[in-house]
């Protein structure tokens, strides 16, 4: 420990708040919170008795520390969490933005609700489920509830502007509320069944739908008890094929952390009414003690909005637990226990998320295992410095020099990560050279990385020697050591006067002149490359359309006599787009608020028709 590090422990105040470590370089390795910072932050060096944290920090090469000062341990915990978010220190876990976690979203105060995939969840009023792991375990859900719950999914544009039934009527997937097939309180019916099943009682709406079913045919309806005996049978099937059921469990979550090769992984079981609907995952580069590692995760895995339950299981008490369960039960507006049980059903639950974490982690080693031998390949066929462990891939998009977009995607140990992706509006370059274009993209991106201290091991542009020659000079200029950079472009066979078509050889440029290296097409490595280049290009192309398209539907109603920026932007809210405003009969036109029958019959003439 140097000198000035070890007066700085001396004179550590005894109040709560936040601590961070540097490096020698002042690069920040680590934040933490505090009841007592005079206490928590000596017992890393050997002052106190924890030593596995003081042999995990001394490892990290600890050379000086900064404090905050909070007014209590809860103001610590949210300061924390905060700068953990915003400074991205290197060993602090780092979870996912919420937004990669989908929910569903359902608001009863609406005249006709609907279910609506998303990613936020917002206090709002409206009721969220979830979250799904994945957008199939999603839309398997979304079907499931459809095949018996008619609720409507059209957008609220075509709602309010539709008038017959549409297909989804016709095969049994809507009731149809837009024509008025269905009343409003049969429609709150179904919204309530909806929202009882994804709450998981579907048992209670089996009861529910038999006691109807048994109405119905002694009302000798036997059209809707035979309807409803069907809805029974699927409710009863997915009861058999779906259901993990405890009556003890209620509502509870459950942590199960697994460590191995210097990984540890986190795996969430989610259970609702004694059901197991869900279960999330997350593995980490690093093996912080249990206590730090608990105290780091939940902040961040439950300050998102994510749906607390009335119980979080652990498999060991974390630092600050009492802080903790106040600020869960803050959010929850309920009461919310950190458990850790050691006998009974809950105990059982818990072992079950850990062995999840293990049986997780064991499979992800392998995949790693493998993708490391590529990465490897691919650094040693190229002669990279190191083993690109991330990559950052970029493409430029335009179309005759308009609307001209670039975007940047990363990955990590060969799969996406999609909160490393960007995409740019092209400022400055002239509209149409690519080359200047990516150019002012790389430095845009990496004059704040560097600032930050977040580059890549492996930049890859798309395009030839020219485009690896652009990214050079930015590098340069920027005083960038360290970071491999390749391009990648079709091959071009001259000597038999031709290009290739899609299945030509890819040519890699790892320098601005020679030859370039020509891999093996069917290679891993290969593969991989292609895998980031398409991906790049992919999202390049999104961004590009929907600037294109915007750009577009703006100069389309543009060109109509009356309609200004404040009409298009109403015709936009009640229409959504412009095919809706395309099919609009000149009734409908007239009929919205700032419209008017003179810009109505303006809007028809130039589309051309009457409409629908």
């Amino acid at each position: 420990m140097n000198e000035p590090l070890a007066r700085k422990l001396d004179n550590l105040p005894s109040e709560p708040g936040v601590y961070l470590f540097r490096d020698g370089e002042g690069g920040l390795l680590y934040v933490g919170k505090a009841k007592s910072l005079r206490s928590r932050v000596r017992s890393y060096f050997g002052r106190g008795s924890d030593r596995r944290l003081a042999t995990w920090f001394i490892d990290r090469k600890v050379e000086d520390l900064e404090f905050l000062v909070t007014r209590s341990e809860k103001e610590a915990l949210l300061l924390e969490n905060n700068l953990i978010k915003k400074l991205k220190p290197r060993y602090n876990l780092r979870l996912r933005d919420d937004k990669t976690f989908l929910h569903l979203r359902i608001d009863p105060r609406d005249e006709y609700p609907r279910i609506v995939p998303t990613r936020r969840i917002k206090k709002d009023g409206a009721r969220y489920f979830g979250p799904y792991a994945n957008a199939g375990a999603l839309r398997r859900t979304l079907r499931f509830l459809r095949s018996f719950v008619p609720l409507r999914d059209c957008k609220d544009s075509d709602f309010r502007s539709r008038t017959r039934p549409c297909l989804e009527f016709e095969i049994g997937r809507c009731s149809a509320p837009c024509v008025g097939l269905i009343s409003r309180e049969a429609y709150a019916r179904d919204v309530e069944q909806a929202v009882r099943i994804l709450k998981g009682q579907t048992r209670e709406l089996v009861t529910t739908v038999k006691d109807e079913m048994r109405e119905a045919a002694e009302r000798l309806q036997f059209e809707r008890a035979a309807v409803l005996r069907d809805y029974l049978k699927s409710l009863e099937m997915s009861l058999e094929r779906q259901e993990v059921e405890s009556r003890t469990l209620g509502d509870v979550d459950a942590l199960g952390v697994w460590r191995e090769g210097g990984l540890t992984e986190i795996v969430v079981l989610f259970a609702r009414q004694g059901k197991i609907v869900n279960t999330v995952g997350f593995t980490f580069e690093h093996d912080l003690p249990d206590d730090e590692l608990l105290s780091e995760f939940l902040p961040q895995f439950y300050g998102g909005g994510r749906p607390i339950p009335e119980e979080v299981l652990v498999p060991s008490p974390p630092y600050g637990r009492e802080t903790l369960e106040e600020w869960l039960s803050e959010r929850r507006e309920a009461a919310c226990a950190l458990r850790v049980p050691t006998t009974g059903e809950k105990a059982r639950f818990l072992e079950l998320a850990r062995e999840n974490a293990r049986l997780t982690l064991l499979a992800s080693t392998d995949k790693r295992e493998r993708t490391a031998a590529v990465l490897e390949e691919l650094k040693d066929r190229l002669g990279l410095s190191r083993a690109p462990l991330r990559i950052e891939c970029f493409d430029v998009s335009t179309t005759g020099g308009r609307d001209t977009v670039a975007s940047c995607v990363e990955f990590r140990d060969g799969e996406p990560r999609k909160t490393g992706y960007r995409h740019y509006r092209i400022k400055d370059a002239d509209p149409g050279d690519e080359y200047a274009s990516m150019g002012e993209v790389l430095s845009r991106r990496y004059r704040k990385a560097k600032e930050e201290r977040d580059l890549p091991d492996l930049i890859v542009v798309d395009g030839g020697k020219g485009q690896w020659n652009v990214a050079r000079r930015v590098l340069d200029e920027l005083g960038i050591e360290g970071v491999d950079l390749v391009s990648l472009a079709k091959g071009d066979r001259r000597g038999r006067g031709l290009l290739l078509d899609a299945g030509e050889e890819e040519r890699v440029f790892t320098r601005g002149e020679g030859d370039p290296v020509v891999l093996d097409q069917a290679s891993a490595p290969m593969h991989l490359l292609q895998r980031v280049r398409d991906e790049a290009h992919r999202f390049a192309i999104t961004y590009h359309r929907k600037r294109r398209g915007a750009r577009s539907l703006a100069s389309e109603l543009d060109a109509i006599p009356l309609v200004g920026p404040r009409r298009k932007q109403i015709l936009l809210a009640r229409f959504g787009d412009l095919d809706g405003v395309r099919r609009a009969t000149e009734e409908e036109l007239a009929a919205v608020d700032g419209i008017g029958p003179r810009a109505a019959r303006e809007i028809r003439r130039h589309f051309g028709g009457a409409g629908r």
